[in-house]
């Protein structure tokens, strides 16, 4: 087994210092003394492995994070990938999303089952859970947890659920140029003891391709599932918030209520994000276009 995240840390620690030290050893020697160049020599070396060890954290491993935030690329953030939809309207089999940079360049694409927010969330969990071991590795989870994390309740039914939206994630393909990614490479779910999950080794590339972005935890599952969630998520992807058309924003997340039905459902969304101090209360929605400011 590869070591965690924290160990990691502790030996990319230990180099750097081990570095400095000898480096300011050297340098107190005379210059043509021989043990000034062996000095250097072991400095260089301590050099390159805190290199390779912090090669290491960016390759194989997830952007940190804590226990009680949630990461993923921006592009996910700012497209309707994760769409918003009534959930008595049938999941379509099979879509394809082209996620896009903020200037409008495709980055990679998306094809597989129709996900929506609560796939979202789940796919951000198994990265929660994954985020201090090496990508590629079986990490175990406790199914009782992670239901009360997605769910607020562990029951038959939840846990049937959270089979179902990891199966999903695992059919989803994030496709590049030369390669694909999958959201979710295995998943072992027995009746009794642990379950388990396993990461495609790749799905660190996402974040090279695409800034990860933090949502909280507990703030995002204080708003109601839907537009609201998805507002939360695409307002922390954003550096300063400018005018939007609603009708930009219905797009990009995916919904295909009549602009009449989605104005009300917007008004709704923005004044929850206000309530949680999200955006500015000031927000206003005027002429088909939200005026907004982040808190």
């Amino acid at each position: 087994m590869s070591a965690t995240r924290k160990e990691l840390l502790t030996e990319l620690r230990k180099a750097e210092l081990r570095a400095q030290a000898l480096s300011k050893r050297a340098s107190l020697i005379y210059s043509k003394d021989a043990g000034r160049e062996r000095l250097y020599s072991e400095a260089f070396q301590a050099q390159a492995e805190s290199i390779h060890l912090e090669a290491q954290l960016q390759e194989q491993y997830l952007p940190a994070h804590s226990s009680n935030q949630l990461i993923s690329p921006r592009a996910f953030f700012m497209s309707p990938l994760f769409r918003v939809c009534d959930k008595r309207v049938r999941r379509v089999a099979h879509t394809m999303v082209d996620l896009k940079s903020s200037s409008g360049q495709t980055l990679f694409s998306y094809e597989g089952p129709e996900l929506r927010q609560s796939d979202g969330m789940v796919f951000a969990c198994l990265l929660n859970l994954a985020r201090d071991h090496r990508v590629g590795e079986t990490v175990k989870f406790s199914a009782q947890a992670v239901c009360r994390m997605v769910f607020d309740r562990y029951d038959g039914p939840t846990r049937k659920l959270l089979v179902e939206h990891i199966q999903r994630l695992q059919r989803g393909l994030v496709r590049f140029q030369t390669f694909s990614v999958q959201l979710c490479l295995r998943l072992n779910h027995p009746p009794k003891g642990d379950w388990s999950i396993q990461l495609d080794e790749d799905i660190v590339k996402l974040f090279g391709a695409s800034p990860h972005v933090w949502l909280d935890l507990e703030r995002r599952k204080s708003l109601s599932e839907g537009l609201t969630t998805w507002l939360y998520a695409f307002v922390e992807a954003q550096t300063r918030l400018i005018p939007t058309k609603a009708e930009e924003l219905r797009v990009l997340c995916g919904s295909v209520a009549s602009e009449e039905s989605f104005s009300r459902m917007l008004r709704v969304s923005l004044s929850q994000l206000s309530e949680h101090r999200i955006i500015d209360s000031g927000w206003h929605l005027k002429q088909g276009t939200v005026h907004w400011r982040k808190c």
